[in-house]
């Protein structure tokens, strides 16, 4: 069996505020697709966030809506939706608009798990193989349970599964996100087809992939090499699985070209000179300008706004499609270093620290089942506060 997976498309974002970004992460979109109906796939994979938020405009709802429909005529296509793709507790979300069209696709949101008062996957049969299509799930005793019910149907052929979550300590602690559930506890499948983490990770031994978002969210998806150019390793792709009957499988990992190129440039103490001139030379050939991420050290403060004022000349000769420029003087970063992040925290915030730390503290402590109704909940404890600072005043 032969299956392309692809995830995290986010149609619409809009990066750092660029008016050109929502068609950068459709021409993403479309080139996956293209390149993974071109090696004749038995399904296409799609693990999650197709748009990038829940609420998308009408026009970019009817035009992936009618792309997709116009892809399943040539093969089978299986979503699930992602954290991004939903925001009601009822679970709606843009994708379940492939509900009500033509064309062969099947797609699972949040609402599918609930069937005939328990909790179970969506359960598809493909050429032998079955797939089990789990969208994300916020609360991690739920979707145990979800996989314990995968896990109590699964059948005598090839079995897979497809999530929207982080199942492994490495991902977890790269993006500083919490484990929703062990890849041991998915042993039961044959292999594991995931979203969520936008850096494209095939592991093995585990037995799952993160096929990675199409188009980079932010430069802290990829690596960089000393020049600042992306390492081929994180560069957006397309997996192409082809299994045997017993689970056994050979991958092609086909990089895409549309992604809008990114360039990282770390320099400590340039003189302004060497500043001006690493940022004329740019160093690879693109179709598209490159987005640029500065990271500079400086000595002090008036240093860094000089490195600013050359940052802003070079804004507007528009060698780049953005330059986004970290600078940190070294001043401080010894005023941190002495006094403390928590002091410089405190000072900053003044009267409201305290109000600010109880509010940490009660995100840390939340239970992952109240996470739905965090802003509200925040905002009647602040309004808690706030209407007690009054009385007090009075």
């Amino acid at each position: 069996m032969r299956i392309a997976h692809l995830s995290d498309t986010h149609i619409g974002k809009r990066r750092y505020n660029l008016n050109s970004s929502p068609a950068d992460f459709y021409d993403a979109f479309t080139e996956a697709f293209e390149i993974a109906l071109s090696y004749d796939p038995d399904v296409v994979i799609h693990s999650g966030d197709l748009f990038d938020s829940p609420y998308p405009y009408n026009f970019t709802k009817r035009r992936i809506v009618e792309d997709l429909v116009d892809f399943s005529r040539k093969v089978p296509i299986l979503l699930v939706a992602g954290n991004h793709d939903y925001a009601d507790v009822d679970g709606l979300s843009p994708v379940g608009f492939l509900k009500v069209v033509s064309g062969d696709i099947i797609n699972a949101e949040y609402r599918d798990i609930f069937t005939g008062g328990g909790l179970s996957p969506l359960r598809v049969d493909i050429k032998g193989a079955r797939f089990f299509l789990i969208p994300f799930v916020r609360d991690r005793r739920m979707l145990r349970e979800v996989v314990g019910a995968a896990m109590d149907s699964l059948s005598d052929g090839l079995n897979f599964v497809i999530l929207h979550q982080i199942i492994d300590g490495f991902t977890a602690k790269k993006k500083n996100m919490t484990l929703d559930i062990p890849h041991e506890e998915l042993k039961g499948f044959h292999f594991r087809f995931v979203g969520h983490f936008h850096t494209p990770r095939l592991d093995r031994d585990g037995g799952f992939v993160y096929a990675g978002s199409t188009e980079a969210l932010s430069f802290d998806e990829y690596e960089y090499d000393e020049d600042g150019v992306v390492k081929p390793s994180t560069r957006k792709r397309v997996f192409i699985f082809d299994f045997d009957s017993n689970g056994d499988y050979r991958v092609e990992e086909v990089l895409l070209r549309s992604p809008r190129p990114f360039l990282m440039y770390r320099m400590e103490y340039p003189a302004v000179e060497e500043l001006e001139r690493r940022l004329s030379e740019i160093p690879v050939e693109h179709d598209k300008k490159p987005i640029l991420i500065l990271k500079l050290r400086a000595r002090n403060v008036r240093v860094m706004e000089e490195y600013s004022q050359v940052i802003n000349t070079f804004r507007g000769r528009e060698y780049y499609e953005h330059i986004r420029a970290d600078i940190v003087p070294d001043e401080v970063v010894i005023e941190v270093e002495e006094r403390g992040m928590e002091g410089m925290k405190r000072e900053f915030l003044g009267e409201f620290y305290d109000m600010v730390r109880a509010a940490e503290s009660m995100v840390e402590s939340m239970e992952d089942s109240g996470m739905r109704n965090l802003r509200e909940k925040l905002m009647e404890f602040l309004e808690a506060r706030y209407e007690d600072r009054e009385d007090s005043s009075d």
